[in-house]
């Protein structure tokens, strides 16, 4: 067996975009240890088109009987490539409508081997703004409430910064931390879930990190808006107020070193 120390997981509900992020993540993979886990969230007609391809032996396919929204979805699959693998020593997710840069991995994971009680390592995002479309990059972010629950800070920075929050779109965790708070809580609707996750870590004195080196562009809400997708944006807000309160800002309070401060 494979000793695989990487463990990626693409959570699909559509088609569009998987063969070519695919594609690039293993091309700028330097990564031998890398195994992707593609995760269809119980559409026939998406295992149907993924079974007509011949996939990388790095590359496996899990169709989930029903639909689980991005919380179980990304759960499913981690779980599926820790039993496979056991010697799976980071786990992590990246949508399918996005495209990694070069050395996007590498940097994601040295974050976190730099960094010892580090939970997630998280690219920049790069997105297209506005009516003509503009770049642009989104790095450092912080909580607001239970309604708006990031705000960006930073576009870009030029070293490791430790972060209260990370977005969902793109991350690379440790295994550790992540079976430490249970994964993703499948409570929320496809919204939300990366909030409460690094709200999960920050409270259990795990630190965040963004890696600026790690660049990710992502086509931004192409996936889980699409109708069927189960998506219920207000009982997902409800859930997090419930849980955290409504407002987040208490937990932007995080020390030099990267630790929540209580």
């Amino acid at each position: 067996m494979q000793d695989y120390k990487i463990g990626m997981v693409i959570p699909i509900y559509q088609t569009s975009f998987i063969r070519n992020t695919v594609k690039t993540i293993l091309k700028e993979n330097h990564h031998p240890d890398l195994v992707i886990c593609i995760v269809n969230d119980g559409q026939k007609a998406v295992e149907n088109y993924l079974a007509k391809f011949k996939w990388d032996e790095r590359v496996h396919i899990l169709n989930l009987p029903e639909n689980r929204c991005f919380a179980g979805a990304n759960n499913a699959g981690w779980r599926y490539l820790i039993e496979q693998f056991p010697s799976i020593e980071f786990l992590g997710t990246i949508n399918d409508d996005t495209t990694p840069r070069k050395n996007w991995l590498t940097e994601l994971h040295q974050a976190l081997v730099r960094h010892p009680k580090t939970a997630l390592a998280a690219p920049t995002m790069e997105t297209r703004e506005g009516f003509f479309r503009t770049f642009e990059d989104s790095a450092v972010y912080n909580y607001q409430d239970a309604v708006v629950t990031m705000i960006k800070l930073k576009n870009t920075i030029d070293r490791d910064t430790f972060v209260p929050v990370v977005g969902g779109f793109c991350f690379l965790g440790r295994r550790e931390a992540l079976e430490q708070v249970g994964f993703f809580d499948e409570g929320y609707r496809n919204s939300c879930e990366d909030v409460d996750l690094c709200l999960k870590l920050l409270t259990a004195n795990w630190r965040l990190v963004a890696a600026p080196a790690s660049r990710v562009y992502h086509f931004a809400g192409k996936s889980r808006y699409m109708k069927g997708t189960s998506t219920n944006g207000d009982l997902s807000h409800n859930l997090l107020e419930k849980k955290w309160g409504f407002d987040l800002r208490k937990f932007n309070q995080i020390d030099e070193e990267g630790f929540f401060v209580k």
